[in-house]
């Protein structure tokens, strides 16, 4: 990555636009950003998972920043806290499943994810497995009803948003509650895709989303008897998936959000809320090395974009392999299993204190603004569900959530969806139209406006973003929302998520754009017109 220098980094005091206007100062630094980041994603850190040392050190240093800019407490009991009770239980890998009768090796022949139960048999003659399609934009796929009560197996569409660690709750959520199982089917499962899986997190008495399992195509082989693209949508499989899955003696532990209040002037009983969150994967099971994990991604995604997913049916690719002797020339090996969590997100936690820095220094705007450091994000919209539940304002006061997540990486393969400028919104125009075409208009008027992209966001996308993060707590009681970020890159939910590999300048810029839409909202004369009808917040997220 190009490095620009400390003073180049600043957004300066009266810099001279290429249009010539003198533009203000702009309160947000790429030299604050990363420093910023690399307190929150430190190896001392640990990962940040929910309850964990580390993400009690972050969510420590959160509540002081909070405490230091002068922002009024909004948590528990006076304080900047907010605890969420979350249970936790732990993998048994002394159990495992079978195919066709032959034991299926956790991590490197199936990875379990979103249990639903504590133990889970698989009755090959009781349950029948079926193919449900591919997991792409336009591609059939069975219908929700088809797959009742059966294990339902999905392929790898065409995507490059479609990354290894899907989750059923939120990719597929119109499939939750009525199939007995997910399985999805990676072209390969290489052992760079393992992280966390040993724990499962839930809230009290919530509802989980079914079991999901991921396999490699050579055990979907064994199950269909043929390669999964020759099949039509529904065929059962041949083989049997049996055994049994099993989870430990779950345990409480005490996660943490972290809340706090920038008072508004006439209007300061309305709160405009800005989030990000604060946890992320933990300490891997083993050690991974950090150049060739990165490597392979970087390949695995090229492969993507270059082979039958491009448009390009002839140029099959063989089994990646990483060429670890050029890799030793340049650097010795490097073992690694903390997932530092940089981008995802320490990116946006530090987007979301430099803004509240930004906000705490200059003129108070009308409105009360609200930051909330969500917790357990990455364990299934925890802390933002029970931030959502369990407001400490009223709910109904809370005219817009702006959500920042995924908000700093480098590099994702593809050109399409990189660049100093580019970002992902969406969300804003599925309750009000108002708020969709406020953010456009105060992007127009930054001295460097983005380039915002809004593909991801049509109804039904398979990536499921509107529902993979934390606004949509939110968006489920009628808030109107709005998601930014600058999409998955090749460090996504991998140990090599680390603050060298971010891009600080974008950030600021992707920030200042936060920043300024939040201002805009915190000062209009009324709230966001919601024009569109609200869920119901009981129901599950819909894309």
């Amino acid at each position: 990555m190009r490095r620009l220098s400390p003073l180049a980094l600043i957004l300066c005091a009266s810099c001279v636009h290429p249009s010539g206007r003198v533009t203000p100062r702009l309160p947000i630094a790429a030299a604050d950003l990363e420093h910023r980041v690399e307190i929150i994603a430190d190896d001392s850190m640990e990962g940040r998972l929910p309850g964990s040392r580390g993400n009690i050190q972050v969510t420590d240093y959160i509540a002081s920043e909070f405490k230091r800019l002068g922002l009024q407490p909004a948590g528990d009991s006076g304080g900047y806290l907010q605890y969420v009770p979350m249970i936790s239980s732990r993998l048994d890998t002394g159990e495992h499943l079978t195919v066709n009768g032959l034991p299926l090796p956790f991590w490197t022949g199936v990875m379990p994810q979103n249990p639903s139960n504590a133990a889970l048999q698989f009755d090959p003659t009781g349950v029948g497995l079926v193919y449900g399609g591919k997991l792409g934009l336009g591609t059939p796929m069975i219908s929700p009803d088809s797959g009742a009560g059966k294990i339902v197996v999905f392929a790898i569409g065409t995507l490059p948003d479609l990354r290894p660690d899907l989750r059923s709750g939120r990719y597929l959520p119109a499939f939750t509650h009525r199939v007995a199982a997910i399985v999805i089917v990676l072209p390969e499962l290489p052992p760079v895709t393992i992280y966390t899986h040993l724990k499962r997190f839930s809230l009290p008495s919530s509802a989980h989303p079914p079991v999901t399992l991921q396999i490699g195509a050579g055990t979907a082989l064994a199950l269909f008897g043929e390669q999964l693209d020759r099949l039509a949508v529904g065929t059962p499989a041949r083989g049997m998936l049996g055994g049994r899955l099993r989870y430990l003696e779950p345990e409480t532990i005490q996660a943490r959000n972290v809340v706090a209040i920038l008072p508004g002037t006439t209007r300061k009983n309305e709160y405009v809320a800005i989030g990000a969150h604060n946890d992320h994967l933990g300490v891997g099971a083993f050690g991974l090395d950090h150049d060739s994990v990165r490597t392979y991604n970087i390949l695995l995604a090229q492969r993507h974009l270059d082979g039958p997913a491009a448009g390009n049916p002839g140029s099959r690719s063989p089994t990646i392999t990483v060429n670890v002797d050029s890799l030793r020339r340049i650097r010795a090996p490097r073992r690694d299993s903390i997932f530092n969590g940089a981008d995802d997100d320490g990116a946006g936690t530090a987007s979301l204190l430099a803004i509240a820095q930004a906000l705490a220094t200059g003129a108070r705007p009308a409105r009360s603004v609200l930051f909330v450091s969500h917790t357990g994000e990455e364990q299934g919209l925890l802390g933002s569900r029970w931030y959502a539940d369990h407001t400490t304002v009223p709910r109904d006061s809370i005219i817009t959530y702006l959500n920042m997540d995924l908000f700093g990486h480098e590099y994702n393969a593809d050109s399409a969806r990189s660049g100093p400028r580019y970002l992902q919104s969406g969300g804003a125009r599925r309750l009000s139209k108002e708020l969709g075409a406020l953010i456009d208009s105060v992007n127009a008027t930054l001295a460097e406006p983005m380039a915002i992209d809004y593909s991801w966001d049509a109804p039904g996308h398979p990536s499921q973003k509107y529902c993979r993060s934390d606004h949509a707590s939110y968006a489920r009681y009628g808030i109107p929302v709005a998601y930014f970020s600058t999409g998955y890159g090749v460090d996504y939910h991998q140990v090599t998520d680390e603050p060298q590999y971010l891009d600080y300048a974008h950030m600021a810029r992707a920030a200042m754009l936060v920043y300024a839409v939040a201002l805009s909202v915190a000062n209009l004369d009324h709230r966001p017109l919601v024009d569109q009808p609200k869920p119901d917040p009981t129901a599950p997220c819909r894309q």
